[in-house]
């Protein structure tokens, strides 16, 4: 264990980082497959089988009756594995195909996250069939989902320019793109453009306000979410993510000045605590705030990540066990709790935690990186 320490406290470390990363990022289950249905926009052309193609009469007709039985296993089997078996078959003797591309780069996009294929299929529909821009559209979607923000601009806009109807949700769509990619400017237009056409949407005021913020227009950015308390909620978030503690301590103290007991503010400030080392300080705020929500994921997160970071490891652990209690079907409370197994060199047992999270998201790349590594100490 000795020889070992500092190589295993690196990998504790990583673990650690790992796991915190992703605390704010959605997580899809592998098993949940109503999730995948649910991401599916039910008045989608290539959803309810309404294109219709000038040359439809001359696909093969064997392809085409593969590709209809593919479609009954993805919708009404919800069977999108033996339905991806389908689709290749139809797909491999009649390239044209209409709607074995969509489905198969849907499945490549939400399910085996690989980007390159589903690009790769849109791409090849695109050129069977140009008039498509639905396909555009796919195509925008998949890179905004893997983040190439650039290539997602681009496609929406070949989309709008194909005569894609404009609509809120592609305006919003750009605009989140270009604030990801740091194009603010176009950021505010294309988000005011969503609002023209749908006023109440909300994630397109918050996106529309930061992008005022970072532009330096505090009363633009307080006009457009309507209230004092929720911009500096936004602020103090967005300062947060920036690494900005100094910006962000400013907009969540001035928050509490108006509400002392918003809980929202109060998570940003035990944050900044914690990003400032000032891991006590922060714990004692989590705990206030776990008096009123006890099962807040977020808080009983960073609450073991604070004492992780003081060394109290016994309870950091019970924390992570706490989460793992509450949220079973979540994978990243049992990536904490083997990652500190595998420290502690309870190999077995992190192992076990290990396929645990395999059993529900079979890709996730650290369980199994981590995994390969217990299965050669497990003896």
């Amino acid at each position: 264990m000795k020889a070992h320490s500092k190589s295993l406290s690196t990998l504790l470390k990583m673990t650690i980082f790992c796991w915190l990363s992703a605390i704010q990022m959605p997580v899809i289950m592998a098993d949940d497959i109503d999730d995948y249905f649910e991401q599916f926009d039910s008045s989608n052309p290539l959803v309810k089988d309404e294109i219709i193609v000038p040359d439809a009469e001359d696909f093969n007709p064997e392809a085409v009756e593969l590709e209809k039985e593919a479609t009954d296993f993805f919708w009404k089997q919800k069977n999108p594995v033996q339905a991806m078996e389908l689709f290749h078959r139809a797909l491999k003797i009649e390239p044209r195909l209409v709607y074995a591309p969509f489905h198969m780069s849907f499945y490549y996009r939400a399910i085996d996250k690989d980007r390159k294929k589903a690009v790769k299929l849109l791409k090849q529909a695109l050129k069977h069939h140009p008039q498509i821009n639905q396909y555009h559209i796919e195509l925008a979607e998949t890179y905004l989902v893997f983040e190439k923000y650039k290539d997602a601009i681009k496609s929406y806009k070949n989309a709008l320019n194909s005569g894609y109807p404009e609509q809120a949700s592609i305006f919003f769509n750009i605009g989140l793109a270009c604030y990801e990619a740091k194009k603010y400017e176009s950021c505010i237009k294309y988000c005011n453009l969503a609002l023209s056409l749908e006023p109440e949407h909300e994630k397109c005021r918050n996106i529309l306000a930061m992008a005022y913020i970072l532009e330096d227009d505090e009363a633009r950015a307080i006009e457009t979410v309507g209230d004092s308390l929720a911009y500096f909620r936004i602020a103090g978030k967005l300062f947060l993510d920036l690494d900005k503690n100094t910006r962000a301590w400013d907009a969540i103290q001035r928050g509490i000045s108006i509400d002392s007991l918003d809980f929202e503010l109060q998570f940003y400030k035990a944050l900044v605590l914690a990003s400032e080392k000032k891991y006590k300080l922060a714990i004692s705020v989590f705990d206030k705030l776990l008096e009123s929500e006890p099962e807040h994921f977020s808080c009983l997160s960073h609450k073991g990540l604070c004492l992780v970071k003081l060394g109290e490891y016994d309870q950091a652990l019970d924390a992570f066990h706490r989460l793992d209690e509450l949220y079973p079907e979540d994978t990243r409370a049992k990536c904490a709790i083997g990652g500190m197994y595998f420290v502690d060199s309870l190999y077995s047992d992190a192992l076990y935690i290990f396929n645990e999270v395999l059993a529900i998201e079979p890709n996730n790349p650290y369980a199994n990186e981590m995994a390969k590594i217990l299965k050669h100490l497990v003896k």
